[in-house]
């Protein structure tokens, strides 16, 4: 019997005094059940957010951000005991645990606010669970591949009081008709498998627990339909934790160095030079590691650029709530123009009693008026800063939802967010819960840059790493001197002494970490073997090496130096 997570039994129970007055409110008799085992399959899709909880130390914590995602459910109190209990596990790791669920917002519809409420954060785990045909699902998550890392804990649906318990679980013989068993053995599972998320069996788990102690599904919720009692909240956090809870996979793995997300070490892989730190990286964000306080202010530049000039990395906030339910105003806002940082207003007016028609405008703090629209017809700004599809208004929802007019005077709002750090300032620290990390820059396009740190000391220091994070997994960071030589640098020559293949290199030492290669074929049938050489020419910024007697025909390349093998002590 498992005892480190949320266990049904009276000794499990008793082993739980720790928890809050809310907690014990919770702790409903469930009945005797088979306890939710993690495949090693799919604990490997969470290995690195596992790895963060389980390698966390009192002298190495690690900063772990977790959200919880979806609807009315995701809000009932099952999440908070999982918080607790993560807590309680991982006291040593630098938790950050929020929910960002809206009620009422099926898969489809929170598609549309992952941009605002996720990918600004960039969270180590999402819990998900949001209600739909799935196709929502899959777009969300493959939002959240393309501008994330995180890991996904992808729920199925418990039980409802509508579900049949004999329904069908083969996916090969469920039609889409038949739309629960359709969503939760055919599109769950199929969205899961394509975003690399992993897919928490609740479903199955829970109509074991129905059959084994003779319960009809009612007896799980409050309102005999979908909503849980106390029973359901304490079953399904204890479902959840399951998939993190310590043990059941035994090789943690170095969350900071995976094909997402790679850290360079300050003085071994990078270093400071007269003041400055440059360094290579492949990723949509980087961020540094802190080493105490910085000793003085250091501008950021990436690829030659203030941040502050990169438009992609400004973006919108969440807008303010509607007038019914907590909903956003406005589930996305788009720009076809670069943001300047300021708040922007929106005003409805003429709402339709269905709410399926209104009018309204919208103006920002300094962009000041910039135009009127329609619900119904998609809204370009006159200065481009703001763009809104019809499908994003939620107003007109709230008004047929919630059988509520839109009180006089209303306004929603939202702001442009600075998605940067333009200097780091002498004396700055560790934000709390971060374990030293300060992002530079989110939203960068996943791909090849050049961060360049600048110290006004002309000195440097107080940074401990650099460290990438690539969504499609090809992160790197490194220093400028491993880059391969770039495009047009091979050259090969004729002279009076036959022919010289030359090159520049990275470094003054001429150790640029690439070797040339010579092959009389090209292609499949290419055997590549080194060619030696020796530098011949020195100056600040360029190293040019010619072959030693060159083959006289064929093909030459650049290939990466394989790295000497330490043969350790004589035997």
């Amino acid at each position: 019997m498992r005892t480190t997570g949320l266990g049904a039994s009276a000794i499990c129970l008793a082993g739980m005094l720790a928890w809050t007055t809310t907690v014990t409110a919770l702790q409903a008799g469930l009945l005797p059940h088979k306890q939710l085992v993690p495949t090693a399959g799919e604990l490997g899709q969470l290995a690195r957010v596992r790895s963060l909880l389980a390698t966390s130390t009192k002298e190495n914590p690690n900063p772990v951000h977790i959200v919880f995602y979806g609807q009315s459910i995701t809000l009932e109190p099952w999440w908070t005991k999982v918080a607790s209990e993560l807590r309680r596990m991982y006291p040593d790791a630098l938790l950050t645990i929020e929910n960002k669920a809206i009620a009422g917002f099926q898969d489809w519809a929170l598609f549309r606010t992952v941009d605002a409420d996720l990918v600004p954060i960039q969270p180590d785990l999402v819990i998900l669970h949001a209600y739909g045909n799935g196709t929502g699902t899959d777009l969300m998550l493959g939002e959240l591949r393309a501008k994330t890392v995180t890991d996904v804990l992808l729920q199925t649906d418990h039980v409802h009081g509508f579900d049949r318990m004999d329904e069908e679980t083969d996916p090969a013989k469920i039609v889409y008709e038949d739309l629960l068993p359709y969503r939760n053995y055919v599109a769950l599972p199929a969205a899961a498998r394509r975003n690399d998320a992993c897919l928490a069996r609740i479903r199955d788990l829970w109509k074991a627990y129905l059959r084994t102690n003779d319960l009809p599904a009612e007896a799980m919720l409050s309102d005999a339909s979908v909503h849980l009692n106390d029973d359901g909240n304490y079953l399904l956090a204890e479902f959840v934790l399951s998939y993190l809870e310590p043990g059941g996979w035994a090789e943690p793995i170095d969350p900071w160095n995976v094909p997402r997300v790679r850290t360079a070490v300050v003085g071994k892989d990078v270093r400071w030079r007269d003041g400055e730190l440059e360094c290579s990286f492949v990723g949509s964000v980087v961020a540094v590691v802190l080493q105490g306080v910085l000793p003085s202010d250091i501008d950021v530049l990436v690829d030659g650029q203030r941040p502050a000039d990169r438009p992609e990395l400004y973006g919108f906030s969440r807008t303010s709530a509607s007038h019914f339910n907590g909903w956003p105003a406005l589930s996305r806002v788009g720009s076809e123009a670069p943001l300047v940082v300021e708040r922007w207003f929106m005003a409805p007016s003429d709402v339709s009693a269905d709410g399926l028609r209104f009018n309204f405008k919208v103006w920002g703090s300094v962009t000041g008026p910039d135009g009127e629209g329609t619900s119904t017809d998609r809204f370009v700004s006159k200065s481009g800063r703001v763009v809104i599809e019809p499908g994003d208004h939620w107003i007109g929802r709230a008004v047929a939802f919630g059988h509520l007019p839109v009180p006089p005077g209303y306004t929603t709002y939202w702001d442009v967010e600075r998605r940067f750090v333009e200097r780091l300032d002498e004396g700055t620290g560790a934000p709390y819960g971060s374990g030293g990390m300060v992002t530079l820059a989110l939203g960068l396009s996943d791909e090849p840059h050049r961060l360049r740190l600048v110290a006004r000391d002309g000195r440097g220091g107080g940074i401990r790493a650099v460290r990438a994070f690539s969504p499609k997994g090809s992160a790197v960071a490194r220093s400028v001197a491993d880059d391969p030589p770039p495009a047009g640098t091979l050259l090969v020559r004729k002279g009076s002494a036959g022919v010289s293949v030359v090159w520049i290199l990275a470094d003054e030492d001429g150790r640029s970490g690439w070797r040339l290669e010579h092959s009389q074929q090209f292609g499949r049938n290419a055997s590549w073997r080194p060619i030696p050489t020796r530098i011949v020419q020195k100056s600040p910024d360029i190293r040019v090496a010619p072959v030693e007697d060159p083959p006289p025909f064929g093909y030459y390349r650049l290939a990466p130096s394989p790295k000497p093998v330490n043969p350790g002590r004589p035997r």
